[in-house]
């Protein structure tokens, strides 16, 4: 049996998030929330994988779509990959937010849903407004009161504080963490060139760490003077040497 009618479906989805991710981008608030609908299961099903660590699920999925909404301004149709799978790459960024969690804070899961709620909408109004939104704007979208947002915003400032405490303590660990994280967020908008050399170079996604650019090279099937310019772009922006 032919391919052609599940190409035809999988494209047609492309091009659906393509049109929809471009229009979020913009400040389209309901087709950002037609992209939250379409990759709600992805979303669930990375929150799934968390289910036994000691954060609720819930509100992991809340991170999950604060993660969409972060990733529709960084989504670059022009780097050849499909929405979803830039997404999928983008939700990385979980792990980082449940090790976190289970360091700073143990709050009832009720806290962590309202906490993770205003976060969603904080990120969602920052897409639609293209700046971060005023307490006013978070009040009515929300439905809280002043005092609540007010409430709100002292916890956040709480737990970064206490973050911070932990950074100090574990300072060595932490800023590693923090480089890979922003590498893999990083990796999930490169071209597939980009993202073999990273690996080789790194040792990461299951392939050998080679350090000698030549040997690269052989293996991503280009020359030692394109994967050293390929290394110096990404060392440029992830401001570490590979």
């Amino acid at each position: 049996m032919s391919d052609a009618p599940n190409n035809a479906i999988r494209a047609a989805a492309r091009d659906t998030d393509l049109g929809l991710a471009q229009r979020a981008k913009a400040g389209d608030k309901e087709a950002l929330n037609r992209l939250i609908r379409n990759h709600k299961d992805l979303i669930q099903m990375k929150a799934r994988g968390f289910r036994n660590a000691p954060v609720p699920i819930a509100a992991i999925e809340g991170e999950g779509i604060r993660l969409l909404a972060m990733a529709v301004t960084k989504f670059d149709p022009a780097q050849g990959v499909a929405f979803r799978t830039f997404l999928d790459n983008y939700l990385r960024g979980l792990y980082r937010y449940v090790n976190s969690n289970k360091r700073v804070d143990r709050a009832p899961e009720h806290r962590h849903l309202r906490y993770h709620r205003y976060e969603a909408v904080k990120s969602l109004l920052r897409v639609e407004y293209d700046r971060v939104p005023t307490q006013t704007e978070l009040s009515d979208a929300l439905g809280w009161s002043p005092a609540d947002i007010r409430q709100m915003e002292q916890m956040t400032s709480q737990r970064s504080l206490a973050s911070s405490g932990l950074e100090n303590i574990q300072s060595r660990d932490q800023a590693h963490s923090r480089y890979q994280e922003s590498a893999e967020l990083a990796y999930a908008g490169w071209s597939r060139e980009y993202q073999s050399i990273y690996d080789y170079s790194m040792g990461t996604h299951g392939k050998p760490q080679i350090k000698a650019v030549p040997d690269i090279a052989r293996r991503v099937g280009s020359t030692p003077d394109r994967v050293y310019k390929v290394k110096r772009i990404l060392a440029q922006e992830l401001g570490s040497s590979l």
